[in-house]
């Protein structure tokens, strides 16, 4: 009897040093966070990207805090609510935003919050921090994909515009244009020629009239005799 209750003793020893070692190894695995007080702060985005709770939350790329509920929204139009929980203590200064961020290509997701204009206010444990909307990898590659194929229906109606039968249609026209400027070419050189002959005739006419005005009288008499 006795040496049973001393198993059963044993045993129970062993079961309390294993929890408690586990507990203390959940402990040094999550850190402080497992029993940290956290202030809520709220962000409001039309695309959550896959942020889920529990994402961490990072100021300047130090971490403070972790996400702790994300909200569907409940009317058309709404955005989706997150509810950011930031370690009691922590000074937000106005001016933050706040995003979705990504560790790489594709890393795990985080809200980031960025220092780069802040000011002197500060924000308040239950304040909303201005969003900046992010455009998702997932999201980014799929639209270059569509981009591409619109790209590749483009080409092939480029490919179809210029077929054979098209670009002899083309070649006749510019065949056509060729003849039609060559003889409107042909046209303006014979006026200019002639604009040139009238010239050289008005030039001699009028250097007869400044070297020899008497002559010109004189022809003038006898055409009216004549």
């Amino acid at each position: 009897m006795a040496s049973f209750l001393k198993e059963e003793i044993k045993a129970g020893v062993i079961i309390v040093v294993s929890f408690v070692l586990l507990s203390g190894s959940v402990i040094l695995i999550g850190g402080t966070q497992f029993f940290e007080k956290l202030d809520p702060y709220y962000m409001k985005v039309m695309n959550v990207a896959g942020i889920e709770e529990g994402a961490p939350v990072r100021l300047g790329g130090v971490r403070i805090g972790k996400v702790l509920k994300v909200k569907t929204p409940s009317s058309p139009g709404e955005p989706i609510t997150i509810t950011l929980g930031v370690k009691k203590g922590t000074v937000l200064y106005k001016g933050i935003k706040a995003s979705i961020a990504q560790v790489g290509f594709v890393g795990d997701l985080y809200i980031l919050l960025a220092m780069d204009k802040t000011t002197s206010e500060r924000f308040a444990p239950g304040d909303t921090i201005p969003a900046e909307e992010q455009v998702p990898f997932s999201i980014l590659m799929a639209r270059l994909d569509s981009i591409s194929l619109t790209a590749d229906s483009l080409l092939k109606d480029i490919g179809s515009l210029f077929n054979d039968k098209n670009k002899k249609e083309l070649g006749d026209i510019l065949k056509n244009t060729n003849s039609a400027i060559s003889s409107g070419s042909t046209n303006i050189d014979n006026v200019l020629l002639s604009l040139n002959r009238t010239a050289e005739e008005l030039r001699d006419v009028l250097q007869e009239v400044k070297n020899k005005p008497w002559s010109v009288v004189y022809k003038e008499e006898k055409r009216r005799e004549e």
